[in-house]
């Protein structure tokens, strides 16, 4: 079970009473989990996820994508594999990012060993907090006490995903093709016709609830209206700065 250092000049400050967390605008895209660490005090855990069971998981390559090329997660499904638990719709729901566990198990991950001190935790949202943005905002408040003002953030729980290409072949055929986010497809006599997304996991409570949608992240929405809208970043930061 892995335990994080943090940034002295960080973790080693004292915020006394408020810290203050602006997430607004964060698109996120990486993994979290180190700051979760250096902002909790007495552990958490990974977002619980489950994957829809589909014929191309089978391919390595489309699983290293799906599971963040994670050693750990495709121990997981070499497991589930075994034990034949790969019949239903969807997978059987696992921890995300797996560090509680080798085998992906829902348990409890160490806060670092030399966490940030504070009495509250204010974390400021808006609509384009997504991904790991909304990972962090479920974590925080859940294992930090942590109170969300702005606008509701995406609460976008689909974070693996997969790539669908569309192409014609040279006989006039229409097919698709489906692989991994982030790999690329070459065509031999065909042409490309479209690519898109679709997602492949879920966000879900211990009962399989799925969470995409949750309003219950935001505690304090703050006004907006066509006085502050187009400096609503600046003012949803004044308004939480005016209540410590």
């Amino acid at each position: 079970m892995q335990r994080y250092q943090c940034n002295k000049k960080i973790t080693q400050t004292n915020f006394k009473d408020y810290l203050v967390i602006d997430m607004q605008n964060n698109g996120g895209g990486s993994e979290n989990t180190p700051w979760i660490a250096a902002l909790t005090h007495a552990g958490f855990y990974d977002n619980l996820i489950t994957y829809k069971n589909i014929l191309e998981l089978q391919d390595p390559n489309t699983r290293a994508s799906a599971f963040y090329s994670s050693v750990q997660a495709e121990k997981w499904y070499q497991t589930i594999i075994k034990a034949q638990l790969n019949t239903s719709e969807y997978l059987p729901i696992r921890a995300d990012f797996c560090r509680g566990s080798a085998l992906c198990e829902n348990k409890q991950i160490p806060s670092s060993i030399n966490p940030i001190a504070y009495k509250k935790m204010l974390v400021v949202i808006n609509e384009h907090c997504v991904s790991s943005c909304d990972d962090f905002v479920w974590r925080m408040r859940s294992y930090a006490g942590a109170t969300t003002l702005g606008q509701y953030p995406a609460t976008d729980g689909t974070y693996a995903r997969v790539n669908a290409t569309v192409y014609i072949t040279s006989s006039g055929e229409i097919k698709s093709a489906v692989y991994g986010e982030g790999r690329s497809l070459q065509f031999e006599d065909a042409t490309p016709l479209m690519t898109f997304r679709m997602p492949l996991s879920k966000t879900v409570t211990p009962k399989g609830k799925i969470r995409e949608g949750d309003k219950t992240v935001l505690d304090i929405a703050l006004p907006i209206d066509k006085t502050n809208f187009t400096e609503i970043n600046l003012s949803n930061l004044a308004h939480t700065l005016q209540r410590l």
